[in-house]
């Protein structure tokens, strides 16, 4: 068994980082409802193998209350992972990105509310949807590679929040993929202006 998957799933002793261990644990609890869904849905399997490797939070702003957030994972790629040219699926890598993306959104929600003790946006983030998921391909990475997929947010208002990401293969050291996702906080509905 490869040492990535031996890691239990709230295990937060293997986690680099700046934040406290109790939003460690949130973030992984969080990971595992939000991001990789119930048992038997879609792609878990490969969710469940990425292991996160650390999680840092920093405040750019007090007055503003401006925050940034990041996320980095592994994972190595296996035959459930491939095309038919045994390439990393270009599917599988836009799953990676919108799971990674949608955590470290919620992520920023949880460190948001740790650091100023306010749960508003925290909720909004908790219930965000996909606005924009966009891909960037750079190079392949074949079975066997161990992906470091790096995810940070960039933006955060009431209205949407913007995480970018990046995947590289650590084993030949190319960056095999970029893009990021806009989430909208599922209680901002929009108005008809007719």
């Amino acid at each position: 068994m490869d040492q990535q998957t031996e890691v239990a799933p709230m295990d937060i002793t293997n986690i680099e980082g700046n934040i406290s261990p109790a939003l460690k644990r949130q973030h992984l609890k969080a990971f595992d409802i939000y991001a990789l869904g119930y048992r038997g849905c879609f792609s878990r399997t490969i969710g469940e193998r990425i292991v996160i490797k650390r999680l840092e939070g920093d405040v750019e702003d007090e007055q503003t209350r401006t925050i940034q957030t990041r996320a980095v994972a592994e994972l190595r790629v296996d035959k459930d992972m491939l095309d038919i040219n045994g390439n990393l699926h270009s599917g599988c890598i836009a799953y990676l990105l919108d799971i990674c993306t949608s955590s470290v959104s919620f992520f920023s929600g949880l460190y948001f509310r740790e650091r100023f003790n306010d749960k508003n946006l925290m909720e909004k983030t908790s219930r965000a949807v996909s606005q924009s998921l966009n891909v960037q391909h750079h190079a392949s990475a074949k079975e066997g590679s161990l992906l470091k997929i790096v995810c940070y947010s960039v933006a955060m208002t009431e209205r949407a929040i913007t995480i970018q990401c990046q995947i590289w293969d650590q084993t030949n050291n190319v960056i095999v993929a970029s893009g990021g996702q806009t989430l909208m906080p599922s209680t901002v509905m929009p108005t008809s202006k007719l």
